[in-house]
């Protein structure tokens, strides 16, 4: 990041620097609001047609160049399924949904810029965020990039 070490003042620990981001609580943050994965698995499961081809999810945040902070919700399809325009075709009754389950990101929408709506991706399974999974570990239900 081109930050000289040497103009840091450290305080007295053996730690060169360490930079802590996010939550503990498996939620993420977002315009004030938390979002956590059981708000995304009851969108989900509030929307047949979404839940039939739906294998996984994980919520990605992240901050542009201009630190904005950017959200994206990201779904892994079942196998043999193609994405087509599902982001397009599934994104309004989403965030419809996240609206009804989640009171915080309620009133947080209302202030996100329209610049900075949340993105929902779709990646054939195991592509994109999901390359990372291994059946024998525990989803990554929450990214940062």
């Amino acid at each position: 990041l081109g930050i000289n070490s040497n103009q840091l003042k450290f305080p007295n620990n053996d730690l060169p620097l360490l930079f802590h981001f996010g939550r503990a609580d498996m939620a993420v943050a977002y315009y004030g609001c938390k979002i956590t994965p059981e708000n995304i698995k009851e969108v989900i499961f509030a929307l047949p047609a979404l839940a039939k081809m739906v294998n996984s999810f994980t919520i990605i945040t992240y901050e542009d160049d201009k630190v904005n902070k950017r959200l994206v919700i990201a779904f892994e399809l079942e196998e043999n399924k193609k994405v087509a325009n599902e982001a397009e075709k599934f994104y309004d009754s989403i965030f419809e949904s996240l609206v009804r389950v989640n009171q915080d990101y309620r009133e947080a929408s209302k202030m996100v810029p329209e610049n900075n709506k949340p993105k929902v991706e779709f990646h054939e399974f195991g592509t994109g965020p999901f390359t990372v999974d291994d059946i024998r570990l525990k989803k990554h239900y929450i990214q940062v990039r």
